[in-house]
């Protein structure tokens, strides 16, 4: 199925989440961790993105982001994801999908949800695992979990807790003045009220309201209107990017290149391999392991390398880019 682009606001704030493929683990070791941060670590100057708090699980991650004032969701998330999931593969030499698909963004509104879904992040150490919920037979929680609880949510290093809670000194790129101001606690007052939801077992999310059309999230108002732009961007979308079979895409470049396909796809040093990677891509809506399958590839990660280097390519080479809305033109779709 195609996925048409997400609704991507100027300081718009989202709660990003992503699995791995098939709930797999993606961080295997604190070398995993250590990358999946230094690459976090560059949104602020990169993309102009705020983290304002995060956690990395096994299988899973969590991230509490703002946008500039040039929306760079897709462009950081995908940088993030591709770029580490490349160097996992190569790193523990493996290959095919790291993570599960595209990830998960909702868009929410901060004065409504700013604090219920940093609590959620941070908790998500203490919520998962090992120490789930289990009651004593006198109905309280018994004391030793509550303790390994808190144990586990002080000392876990990868989320942005310990740096909230005073433990560790925070690194440059992480913001922590918003939350702070919204929560109005002291540094010991947060650490307080993070073990108050522990010991009441208040680990979910501390939010009565929905989650509109898994994407939106915030009071009516907010909701509302960011159904109304979501409905017309994708209307608009959809007429001016039409979605591409993998079969016209084809003909298009053989009509380009004045050659059959399986000429093309053997040949080297033509582009029109990474060029069909593209357009299945960016216009087809096809994932990188539908391509991979389509080209007969062994690798994920090489398909994924080959659009990289065309989409960076793209600024500085003429040639290519006069190639590229050649085969717009052929496709009638823009770009």
């Amino acid at each position: 199925m195609a996925r048409l682009a997400r609704l991507e606001m100027a300081r718009g704030w989202y709660h990003v989440i992503n699995r791995g493929y098939q709930r797999r683990v993606i961080f295997r070791d604190c070398t995993d961790y250590e990358n999946f941060l230094e690459r976090l670590a560059e949104f602020p100057s990169r993309f102009g993105v705020k983290v304002h708090s995060f956690v990395m699980m096994p299988d899973h991650y969590h991230l509490q982001l703002e946008l500039g004032e040039e929306p760079g969701l897709s462009a950081s998330m995908h940088w993030l994801n591709t770029g580490y999931g490349i160097w996992f593969n190569r790193r523990h030499r493996r290959s095919g999908a790291v993570f599960r698909s595209r990830y998960k963004a909702v868009l929410f509104e901060p004065g409504e949800c700013l604090l219920a879904i940093h609590y959620y992040i941070h908790l998500n150490p203490v919520r998962t695992g090992a120490f789930k919920a289990a009651r004593s037979r006198s109905s309280g929680f018994e004391a030793n979990l509550l303790k390994k609880r808190r144990e586990m949510l002080h000392n876990y290093e990868w989320s942005s807790y310990q740096y909230y809670a005073g433990l560790r000194r925070s690194p440059g790129w992480l913001t922590l003045e918003t939350v702070r101001r919204a929560s109005g606690f002291s540094i010991r007052d947060y650490r307080r009220a993070l073990d108050s939801r522990i010991t009441r077992n208040e680990l979910g999310l501390d939010w009565s309201g929905k989650v509109v059309a898994g994407v939106l999230m915030g009071g009516p108002v907010a909701v509302a209107a960011w159904k109304r732009l979501l409905i017309e961007k994708r209307g608009t979308e959809a007429r001016r990017f039409r979605l591409l079979s993998w079969e016209d895409i084809l003909a298009a470049i053989e009509a380009e290149w004045g050659q059959p396909w399986s000429q093309l796809a053997s040949q080297r040093g033509t582009g029109a391999q990474a060029f069909a990677i593209w357009f299945g891509r960016h216009r087809g809506g096809l994932t990188l392991e539908e391509l991979r399958r389509k080209l007969g590839l062994g690798s994920y990660a090489a398909v994924a390398m080959q659009v990289g280097r065309l989409q960076r390519a793209l600024p500085g080479d003429t040639a290519l880019r006069k190639r590229l809305r050649s085969l717009a033109q052929r496709l009638n779709v823009q770009c």
